[in-house]
């Protein structure tokens, strides 16, 4: 993804940072759906490759500076993917103990992950809605 993101140079910083930002949640999108699809089971191995996708992907928006009219809607959207990767680790450590059909179970009634997780679509969106605003379309994927 790294150089993905330093591929991005043009004289416009803002188109940059979405560029950059697009890819970024475009490929932890498409790794955590590659990682969990086609399963019939969720299964405790596709789970803690979602959780990669999306430290590898805060890991990248980390690297990128925002735009001085993205730093708000950046900043929120940094801490709420750190949220996301904090509790999806401490869920992984909390539930090495159970069988494949009860992580599967505990899987399904983590609510608390869901939550955040729609926070995390909620800052996409603030950076999308700040990109039109600045006429600027752009779809984050998250």
């Amino acid at each position: 993804m790294a150089l993905v993101v330093g591929a991005c140079s043009t004289a416009d910083p803002v188109s940059d940072y979405l560029d950059s930002i697009g890819e970024i949640t475009l490929t932890m999108r498409n790794e955590t759906v590659a990682a969990i699809a086609g399963g019939e089971q969720i299964s405790r191995a596709g789970i803690a490759e979602v959780v990669e996708a999306r430290q590898r992907g805060l890991a990248a928006i980390q690297e990128v500076d925002p735009p001085p009219d993205f730093s708000p809607e950046h900043a929120v959207l940094l801490r709420v993917l750190a949220e996301l990767a904090t509790a999806s680790e401490m869920f992984m450590a909390s539930t090495t103990h159970l069988n494949p059909s009860q992580f599967e179970q505990a899987v399904l009634a983590a609510f608390e992950l869901d939550k955040i997780v729609a926070r995390v679509g909620t800052a996409c969106i603030a950076v999308e809605r700040r990109a039109e605003n600045l006429v600027t379309a752009v779809d984050l994927s998250c």
